[in-house]
């Protein structure tokens, strides 16, 4: 009997209120994860139903989630969550080969994943473009 391959591709996603984004944000993952993939949620200082949401969306749609709740020191955002997450997958994936990382409000190209790795057989880091949700489009022109 094979046995399948322990996950070795972590996605950490930093979330704060995002009940309203969280479902876009993993239902563009849910084509393109495989056994290989855990998808690690930071979700830190939230008043929302981000993590419950999340995790309804996550069994719906086949994906591997952990997701941790936190609180944060006023002086600590997004970074520090990310950074959470990145701790995270390295303490509990020993088998780790690729660590990719994007936001709850984001949603990844149908391909994502897959462009990644191919990249970072070639690269050891990866950066790419990002495009805001329509919905948001809105508020970064107020600003």
């Amino acid at each position: 009997m094979i046995r399948p391959q322990p996950p070795d591709i972590a996605i950490v996603i930093p979330a704060r209120n995002e009940a309203a984004r969280i479902a876009d944000c993993l239902t563009a993952l849910a084509g393109q994860v495989s056994e290989r993939v855990r998808v690690i949620l930071v979700v830190n200082n939230t008043t929302d139903g981000t993590a419950g949401l999340a995790r309804k969306v996550a069994s719906g749609n086949g994906i591997n989630l952990s997701v941790l709740e936190c609180t944060l020191a006023a002086h600590e955002g997004v970074g520090t969550a990310r950074r959470m997450g990145c701790d995270h997958a390295l303490r509990t994936m020993p088998g780790l080969r690729s660590l990719l990382t994007t936001d709850a409000d984001c949603i990844v190209a149908p391909d994502w994943i897959a462009r990644n790795l191919a990249h970072l057989d070639e690269a050891d880091a990866v950066c790419g473009r990002i495009e805001p949700m329509a919905s948001e489009t809105e508020i970064l022109v107020r600003v």
